[in-house]
């Protein structure tokens, strides 16, 4: 079977850690910390009232880190992330500018 990526999104104390702790159980689903990757891309202001939202600067980075220390090559995999992440942004920009560079 492929593997298949399942996001688990709710609000604080509202059970999702406790619901990914029983799915993580299950020995064909990998389950982990509260990385915080996406609350920071959230925190960039696309979304509306997504500044209002509580958001915990320190339990993120400790978040994040943990993520990227479980990373099979750690910060390498964390940067080589976000650099696609850019490379597709800016492609997608650029080719809507029609020029080349």
């Amino acid at each position: 079977m492929k593997p298949q990526l399942l996001f688990i999104i709710g609000a604080q104390r509202s059970g999702t850690t406790l619901l990914e702790r029983i799915l993580s159980s299950h020995s064909m689903i990998h389950g982990g910390t509260e990385p915080h990757i996406l609350t920071p891309l959230a925190h960039l202001g696309i979304w509306g009232k997504v500044e209002k939202a509580p958001y915990d600067t320190i339990l993120s980075a400790l978040g994040q880190q943990t993520f990227v220390d479980n990373l099979p090559n750690q910060e390498e995999d964390y940067w080589r992330a976000c650099r696609a992440y850019c490379d597709v942004l800016y492609t997608q920009h650029m080719a809507n500018s029609n020029k080349q560079l």
